[in-house]
């Protein structure tokens, strides 16, 4: 769902107008959607026997901070907008 929402959003955007933006961006989320479960799953399995006594703990935590980041971010009455530009390549692989 997540890289459906950004692709809708590059899409309603000007900034992908010609075939090979979109084509680029088609294939560098299409990669990272194949490759990221297969590097989480062989991750998770490698790590799995280090944190089974405490990964409780550490999922409380993540979560924990990204609630308080999300609530800080809503309560702040900033101003900033931020202009992305998918054609540049270190940000079409932060989006991917």
């Amino acid at each position: 769902m997540d890289s459906f929402a950004v692709s809708l959003a590059i899409g309603t955007t000007t900034l992908c107008r010609d075939r090979r933006t979109c084509s680029r961006i088609a294939f560098h989320f299409g990669v990272f959607q194949a490759m990221l479960p297969v590097l989480g799953w062989l991750a998770g399995s490698f790590i799995a026997r280090y944190l089974q006594t405490y990964d409780h703990w550490v999922a409380f935590g993540l979560l924990a901070q990204i609630g308080i980041r999300m609530l800080i971010s809503g309560l702040g009455r900033s101003s900033d907008k931020v202009i992305v530009n998918p054609r540049d390549e270190m940000t079409l692989l932060m989006l991917s």
